[in-house]
């Protein structure tokens, strides 16, 4: 019976702090999702490990290449012993077949480390959202509590 898969943590994050309705709060955590240097460094490497699970993923297909080339023979001054062109293509396939499971695992650990730094990436989010929505509620409650005071 297969497993039932993990919410994404995308549904999570999805602009909770938006519920607060405050304008200075969206500005404020959207510069910090802009600007934050771990968000930054989380995403390069969401991105890097997709496009190693990309090529993970490439080793089960067949590889095909192709080569094309062209050549010219002859002398200078047009006294040529030897002179003519020759033109060449081809085209070659190429498919291992992954009897032991290598190839498999080595796409499905390709796609767990993708899985891995994108729920890095979220959870990092999260909480920079969430230290940005602290401050703010902290700030609004000091700011609320000497108004009353006044």
């Amino acid at each position: 019976m297969p497993e039932a898969a993990p919410q994404s943590a995308d549904a999570a994050q999805a602009d909770w702090w938006a519920g607060f309705g405050d304008a200075g709060l969206q500005a404020a955590v959207a510069a910090v999702q802009a600007r934050n240097l771990d968000l930054a460094a989380a995403s390069a490497r969401a991105r890097q490990a997709e496009a190693q699970a990309r090529i993970d993923g490439a080793l089960l297909w067949p590889a095909v290449t192709a080569s094309l080339g062209a050549r010219r023979d002859d002398r200078l001054g047009g006294n040529a012993m030897v002179a003519g062109a020759s033109h060449a293509i081809g085209l070659a396939a190429s498919y291992e077949v992954d009897l032991w499971g290598r190839q498999r695992a080595t796409q499905r650990g390709a796609l767990e480390d993708l899985r891995a730094s994108r729920f890095d990436l979220a959870a990092l989010r999260i909480g920079a959202s969430a230290g940005v929505a602290s401050a703010w509620l902290r700030a609004a409650g000091l700011q609320e509590l000497s108004l009353i005071h006044i």
